[in-house]
């Protein structure tokens, strides 16, 4: 599974206007694919009705005109206002799966994408010590290039492969010798179907995002294989709006980084957030531009990201370090309970609503946003010391200022929706909350304080 064989040639994704037949409730429909829409070609409302109360679809099978299965995936149909002007029949598709004969399960699924070669360079193909001139040099062993490790995500073993793949060019007058590309397989313990493929997609989309700092990533196709075929069974994409991907491997997070074991702990930790509560990517900036310049809804945006990692590990922080604090809280809530108790109703009732209030606010409370944020700036103060002076230096902010309470004002002015402009300290502290993000998240990652510090110096030095 090194390069690419006649099985992918003859199954290429690139060509996404497709024509065929799906079958839907044992009845076939003719269609045109184009750019993730599925136009359902038909005399004037010949089909209309059958999809009437359709609006998703897991995976709809089809044939298409070369006579290949082809499997869309997670359709939505277009309903409402669209639907009743054009009384056309079309569904969007997150991506789909080409397939020689049948839906095949398979074991192995292989990505490679753009941001891929930033997080596992290509260029590791090649000797260094080997090499004696531009037009000399040698090429590494398979088993040099190719990392292995096991990671657990949702409580299911994946078998992870990292290696770099050769694309050549078939025709002989072609003077280049091909194009080197990082590839990133997951090999499974049992067969997966095609409904299964959009959960791995979003498994490494998710840790490209976080590892190249980038939201505009791109995965750009993937092949299903069964182990020991070399062969692929299917080959498929999903769509994307994202354009101009701009990674480079100075700037992100790299394989090499991080020992192996810790990049299992934090492709794991990355994965498996989409299931968790408080679930939220909005720190992670479109583009490089977007890294360099930020406005107020950016700021409360990276706010509200850094306050749900906080919480994730550190909610109740203070009750759990401050003994005052916890006896006071403890007597307020068993304050309420007895007076609750008293009534002897619930504290759901609707006479005790005023009581079940002032009970979740107590429960609720722990730290202030001044104490969070001054937590944070002494807690991580070995990885970030480096970059707060630059911060503070960039923005010409004396080290005296008290940036913990710069954030909470700002915080709640812009919650309260007293929007103004960000002074020199909130643009400082803009910088310093996408540092915390990456600490927490590392840190539950159980990534050591020298590899958190070596990582966000890397991606935030100015």
């Amino acid at each position: 599974m090194t390069q690419i064989g006649e099985g992918e040639e003859n199954m290429n994704t690139k060509k996404t206007d497709l024509y065929g037949k799906f079958e839907y409730k044992g009845k076939m429909y003719p269609f045109f694919y184009e750019d993730s829409f599925v136009t359902v070609i038909q005399q004037p409302w010949e089909y209309n009705e059958d999809f009437e109360k359709e609006s998703y679809i897991e995976k709809i099978a089809g044939v298409t005109n070369s006579n290949k299965v082809i499997i869309f995936l997670k359709c939505e149909f277009l309903g409402g206002k669209f639907k009743q002007e054009n009384r056309n029949i079309i569904f969007s598709t997150k991506g789909f799966v080409l397939f020689d004969k049948s839906d095949d399960p398979f074991d192995c699924i292989e990505f490679e994408s753009d941001a891929l070669n930033a997080f596992y360079p290509p260029i590791q193909i090649m000797d260094s010590k080997a090499i004696i001139d531009e037009r000399t040099y040698k090429i590494k062993n398979s088993a040099d290039i190719t990392k292995t490790f096991v990671t657990n995500v949702n409580e299911e073993n994946i078998n992870m492969e990292l290696t770099i793949s050769w694309r050549f060019s078939h025709q002989p007058e072609n003077r280049s010798m091909g194009e080197k590309y990082s590839v990133w397989r997951m090999k499974f313990e049992s067969p997966k179907y095609s409904e299964n493929i959009a959960k791995y997609y979003l498994y490494l989309l998710d840790f490209l995002k976080f590892v190249n700092f980038r939201q505009n990533i791109t995965i750009d196709h993937f092949i299903l294989y069964k182990i020991g075929k070399d062969n692929p069974v299917g080959i498929g994409k999903f769509f994307s709006h994202e354009t101009a991907n701009d990674s480079k491997a100075v700037k992100s997070i790299t394989f090499e980084d991080m020992a192996c074991d810790e990049v299992s702990r934090l492709f794991s930790c990355i994965a498996m957030q989409r299931n968790q509560t408080g679930y939220n990517d909005s720190y992670i900036p479109r583009n490089t531009e977007k890294f360099c310049f930020f406005d107020w809804t950016d700021w409360l945006n990276t706010a509200v990201s850094f306050e749900g990692e906080y919480s994730k590990k550190y909610k109740n922080q203070k009750y759990q370090s401050d003994l005052d604090f916890a006896k006071a809280k403890d007597y307020l809530l068993g304050q309420i309970a007895l007076e609750v108790e008293a009534t002897e109703q619930s504290i759901n009732n609707k006479s005790n609503k005023a009581w079940a209030k002032f009970k979740h606010l107590i429960e609720h409370t722990d730290y202030r946003l001044e104490e969070k944020f001054e937590f944070m700036l002494q807690h991580f103060s070995k990885e970030i010391s480096i970059l707060k002076n630059q911060f503070l230096n960039r923005h010409n902010v004396s080290d005296e200022i008290n940036l913990a309470d710069e954030y909470a004002e700002y915080r709640n002015k812009l919650a309260h929706g007293d929007v103004i402009d960000i002074n020199d300290a909130n643009a400082v502290n803009f910088n310093l909350m996408r540092v915390f993000i990456y600490c927490l998240i590392l840190e539950r990652a159980c990534i050591t304080e020298d590899v958190r510090k070596w990582i966000v110096e890397k991606l935030f030095h100015l």
